[in-house]
């Protein structure tokens, strides 16, 4: 009987040449390539002070803004016609700054509050046991209410384990989540630290956790910050959200707008700088000089 049982459940698993599986709609894309799908997880990555907050607020008011135009989400977008639930654990942050968070991705929406359907807990201090069961109850509940749950973001997954390091409760606790995303038919997007990166080395996410979640996750999405304080967001891998580092969305800390905000792509931002380096060495060259110039003096000149 234990064996008819379990060919009976192999049965539904195998492939189908006649029957396709319909194409799943991405709960949030990111220049137009599908950032998670339903019943998939997917994680954010990066070190401390990259601007996490902001791409996790923006991903939230995506959610919010939906169709809506204006407000800047940083490159995100989102559609929620039928009014699902969108579950935010915020685990990482005082109740002040989850507050804040919230106000601001509502803010990048252009909403001035917020949908029935946005469910953002404040779970600083929660024991990561009792953090996980909150988790699923709040899905369970949500999915009853709102007939169905959109997106799921854990942020700061690394609360729901007491030793990122240790492999057997890494994997159990990625494993709950991808049951979770598989059951409610919804994508968990988790955010993750990364240790701090050795001189000219690779930053990798912390412990055997980041490794499992780097092997499960749907979509990676690190966050970069260089010199000028601009961060790029990049896919470091990907099944089909495949955005290259050199193609990157960008964005930086603006003191009028008091926020984060899009300054266009990697692309774009390189190129001009070539143009404003060559734009100084042409001025340079022929800045205070007349129009008119004699073959000796324009080979002096340059």
């Amino acid at each position: 009987k234990g064996r008819t049982n379990e060919l009976e459940s192999l049965k539904s698993r195998l492939f189908d040449f006649e029957n396709k599986p319909p194409k799943p709609i991405p709960a949030v894309t990111l220049a137009n390539q599908p950032l998670c799908t339903p019943g998939n997880i997917a994680n954010i990555q990066a070190q401390i002070k990259t601007g996490k907050s902001a791409v996790v607020g923006a991903v939230i008011g995506s959610t919010v803004k939906g169709r809506n135009t204006g407000g800047d989400c940083l490159g995100f977008e989102s559609e929620n016609p039928d009014g699902k639930a969108v579950i935010h654990f915020d685990t990482e942050q005082s109740p002040y700054d989850h507050d804040r968070l919230i106000r601001r991705s509502l803010k990048r929406a252009g909403i001035d509050e917020p949908p029935e359907w946005l469910l953002s807990y404040s779970m600083m201090g929660t024991d990561q046991s009792e953090c996980r069961r909150a988790l699923k109850v709040a899905m369970e509940d949500a999915a009853e209410k709102f007939g169905g749950v959109l997106l799921v973001i854990v942020d700061g997954v690394g609360d729901l384990v007491m030793d990122p390091n240790d492999s057997a409760e890494s994997f159990a606790v990625v494993g709950e989540l991808v049951s979770l995303a598989k059951r409610f038919a919804c994508p968990i997007l988790t955010v993750l630290h990364e240790n701090p990166a050795p001189d000219g080395g690779f930053a990798k996410t912390r412990g055997h956790l980041g490794s499992h979640l780097a092997r499960k996750a749907e979509t990676s999405l690190r966050l970069v910050k260089d010199a000028d304080n601009i961060t790029t967001m990049f896919t470091d891998s990907a099944r089909a959200c495949h955005i290259p580092k050199s193609e990157g969305i960008c964005f930086q800390w603006s003191d009028e707008a008091k926020a984060h905000v899009s300054c266009g792509d990697a692309g774009s931002i390189r190129d001009e700088s070539k143009r404003i380096k060559a734009q100084e060495e042409c001025d340079k060259a022929f800045g205070p000089k007349p129009k008119g110039m004699t073959y000796s003096e324009l080979v002096d000149a340059v």
